[in-house]
């Protein structure tokens, strides 16, 4: 039952991984979307230093939250932490996808939103996460029962508003729009009664 339950928790972090990686390549980049989270922060950077390899960069700020993981909800929520932010960035770095050069952004966000949010339901039913803001929001989940999907929305949205006069005020628009998307695609899926990690979990020692 032990080994199972490892590999279902892998399985689940590799799936939703492999949905955010096609989610950017097939709708994010060709709709020129920008993500929420560290990887939005990521992205910014990579636009702006176009020598840094997102994946890498994102993961590279991941770092901190790991700590934070560690310390209050579980070492083994950490380290299935970092086995899903190592699985999504090798993906990233070797998955390359395009949908079209010509796809118009209220549909890469549309499929951008539903993807990431499918992907990060999956992530959220393992005991770990792929890093970024979904560490920070089970913490507060776990403390505060607060709702994921629009904790997540929230955080975002405060990101993306630093950055839209970065990126152009369409770009925000769609980008905020695809968040939205993801954030209500979450919470269909994930419902506040689906357990999640906490420093009480069987596997949180």
């Amino acid at each position: 039952p032990q080994l199972y339950r490892v590999l279902h928790n892998l399985g689940l972090l590799t799936g939703g991984s492999l949905l955010w990686v096609l989610a950017l390549q097939w709708f994010m980049v060709p709709g020129n979307l920008l993500g929420g989270g560290l990887l939005g922060i990521a992205m910014i950077g990579g636009h702006f230093f176009t020598w840094l390899d997102v994946a890498w960069l994102n993961l590279l700020l991941n770092l901190p939250l790991f700590w934070l993981g560690y310390r209050h909800v579980g070492k083994a929520f950490m380290l299935y932490s970092l086995f899903g932010i190592l699985v999504f960035s090798l993906l990233a770095s070797s998955i390359t996808l395009s949908a079209g050069v010509d796809i118009h952004p209220l549909w890469a966000s549309l499929g951008a939103g539903l993807l990431c949010g499918g992907g990060s339901a999956l992530i959220l039913r393992s005991d770990g996460t792929a890093g970024g803001l979904d560490i920070l929001a089970v913490y507060l989940r776990n403390r505060f029962r607060w709702r994921i999907g629009r904790l997540v929305l929230s955080l975002n949205t405060m990101i993306l508003l630093a950055g839209g006069g970065l990126m152009g005020l369409e770009t925000l628009f769609y980008s905020l729009l695809f968040l939205t998307i993801c954030s209500y695609t979450i919470d269909a899926l994930v419902r506040p009664s689906v357990s999640l990690p906490s420093p009480h979990h069987p596997l949180a020692a």
